[in-house]
């Protein structure tokens, strides 16, 4: 009987130990819950830099449908036109404040009361700081568009000057040639929107850099309050 019983619990052990050492499922996930899928990315298949003659047809129509959706990035997004929408008066009411903000530091003769004016700004930190997220991020997408121009068109050049017209037939060469202009109009547009993007970014961050500069003149007047109300070896001074 006691000879059944450890074979029993030694089957057990058993069977626990490959329910734990089930393939795919990683260290540290129960058996029996969802673990998160872990595919390789797919292969990344670098692209001919000369196309052959028999791929330039098949290329351009891929070029055109690529040509729209990196066109289609320059289109208004709502939250980067709500920046743009609100962001002057923003910054008027901006100016406004700076104005006097030192003398209103100065007058603040108790610690809370440049607590409160710090509160404040960080508030104007936060929001300022958001939409230049946003607009850093839209920016980027834009000039990744650029770029990706670019290598559109060098390929298309380099296939352009291999291809001689004793070498491809005048309905190819006049395909290249189409490709090569179909590019003109997408990029204006994305440099454009990306020059916009930039233009308010950069006023942007100018009123990022005023809200820091009042934020380390609050933190140097509290400390100085702090110094004033305290001796130099922490005592309160009477």
């Amino acid at each position: 009987m006691k000879r059944a019983m450890t074979f029993a619990a030694g089957v057990l052990l058993l069977v626990a130990g490959v329910a734990w050492a089930q393939p795919g499922v990683p260290t540290g996930v129960l058996p029996g819950t969802a673990a998160e899928p872990s595919e390789a990315p797919p292969p990344v298949v670098p692209e001919r830099e000369v196309l052959e003659v028999a791929d330039v047809m098949a290329r351009a129509a891929e070029m055109e449908r690529e040509l729209r959706q990196l066109e289609a990035t320059a289109a208004p997004v709502p939250a980067i036109e709500t920046i743009i929408e609100l962001s002057p008066a923003a910054r008027e009411r901006l100016e406004e404040r700076v104005t006097g903000v030192h003398e209103r530091i100065e007058a603040a003769t108790h610690t809370r009361a440049l607590r409160d004016i710090d509160a404040n700004w960080r508030r104007e930190s936060h929001q300022f700081g958001l939409w230049n997220t946003a607009l850093t991020e839209r920016v980027r997408t834009l000039e990744n568009g650029i770029k990706r121009f670019s290598e559109i068109e060098e390929q298309w050049l380099r296939t352009r000057s291999e291809f001689t017209a004793d070498r491809a037939p005048p309905a190819v060469q006049e395909r290249i040639e189409t490709a090569l202009s179909s590019l003109a109009n997408p990029r204006r547009n994305v440099t454009g929107r990306r020059d916009d993007l930039l233009a308010v970014q950069a006023e942007i961050a100018g009123d990022l850099d005023k809200i820091e500069g009042i934020l380390a003149l609050v933190a140097d007047a509290e400390k100085q309050r702090r110094s004033s109300i305290f001796g130099a070896n922490g005592t309160a001074t009477s």
